[in-house]
């Protein structure tokens, strides 16, 4: 079964969760529509408007600081092939060595326009690129109705979003977070999970496909594949709800940053929209990729102490949860949480996973 056939086959395989029901329930996080691509403006930004935006993005997620500063995606230009350059790109921020593709790759595109998703472009080009195993993984059906439950771990991604134990009796369902958007909490898990392990992840959402490198506790990070000069503002706001409250003067926060060849884009829309998803497989310890990325990998820093900095002691208190992304990132770095196992380079997610974990003991 070719790969795209097996997201094809999804109607066949998988569950129907109808959007139309997810759309009415107020569970955290579900996006019911993507960012509409007429309602953006191109921009072109300076070298210091690139600096700055890449000292914010490494602000925001300092886990990967050193891909941000040091990423050097291929640029797709007015080409409709993001799924195939997306992949070089991943394949890149994998360890691969893309120069020969770097340099060859418009060739073997061809006249092609577009692809339908990361599937096809498998399908079609994906035996040229001989880069290493790599796993796909069809998220929804081409009706985008049908979701692969395959892939599902419902205590796992409850426990992953601090959310309560499945209920026992079916009201409660009713009211129960996970129960009304699965696949949103299914998918979000999913991606946090390899991101937590080090793992690039190419996602096709919003029909464009990109590499997520990060996340924190609202966005998710893209390396994208535009050149750094290269700036997208998109003008559409939603509200803490996820409810689109339009573009121009309305109220809210804008969905997607594009910028300085990442792109920062609201983590529960992208969750919501996945159609598909590929990564390489992590290298073998003692291979050259494994050896570089070793090497790639800075050790934490650690920081000064601060009036902001939770005082220290044996064990953290039942509340971290109240604890800001700065709270929880400054206590890291400064070393107070390592009998948690995480350190300046954690996610603030990360963290407070470690805490709850060791709290639940």
């Amino acid at each position: 079964m070719s790969y795209h056939e097996q997201r094809l086959g999804l109607r066949r395989t998988a569950s129907n969760y109808a959007r139309a029901r997810s759309k009415s329930a107020a569970a955290m996080g579900y996006r019911s529509a993507s960012v509409d691509s007429h309602d953006v403006s191109w921009i072109t930004l300076t070298a210091k408007q690139v600096e700055k935006y890449k000292q914010q993005f490494s602000k925001e997620f300092p886990q990967v600081a050193n891909t941000i500063a040091t990423y050097k995606c291929v640029d797709q230009g007015e080409e409709g092939a993001c799924s195939f350059v997306g992949f070089i790109n991943c394949a890149q921020l994998s360890g691969h060595d893309i120069s020969k593709v770097r340099r060859n790759w418009k060739k073997m595109w061809g006249r092609r326009e577009s692809m339908e998703d990361i599937g096809q472009m498998l399908d079609e080009l994906g035996s040229r690129l001989k880069f290493g195993p790599f796993r796909y993984i069809p998220i929804c059906g081409v009706d985008e109705n049908y979701f692969n439950k395959s892939i599902w771990k419902p205590e796992a991604t409850r426990q992953h979003f601090g959310l309560p134990p499945e209920p026992k009796n079916t009201k409660d369902k009713r009211e129960d977070e996970y129960f009304k958007a699965p696949m949103v909490y299914e998918n979000g898990r999913l991606i946090e999970s390899l991101l937590d392990s080090g793992i690039p992840v190419e996602i096709n959402a919003f029909e464009h496909s990109r590499t997520a490198i990060a996340y924190n506790d609202e966005h998710i990070l893209f390396a994208d594949n535009w050149h750094p000069t290269a700036g997208l503002k998109s003008v559409q706001k939603c509200d803490p709800k996820g409810k689109f409250v339009g573009g121009g003067g309305g109220a809210g926060k804008r969905i997607e940053l594009f910028a300085a060849s990442f792109s920062r884009v609201n983590k529960w829309h992208v969750y919501s929209m996945i159609r598909d998803i590929v990564y390489f497989e992590p290298a073998a310890a003692g291979t050259p990729i494994a050896k570089k990325k070793e090497r790639s990998v800075r050790a934490p820093q650690p920081a000064q102490e601060s009036s902001r900095t939770r005082p220290r002691s044996s064990r953290p208190p039942k509340n971290f949860s109240q604890w800001s992304r700065s709270e929880l990132l400054a206590a890291a770095r400064g070393g107070q949480l390592k009998q948690y196992g995480v350190n300046g380079n954690s996610s603030s997610d990360a963290i407070r996973r470690a805490l709850r974990k060791k709290n639940t003991e």
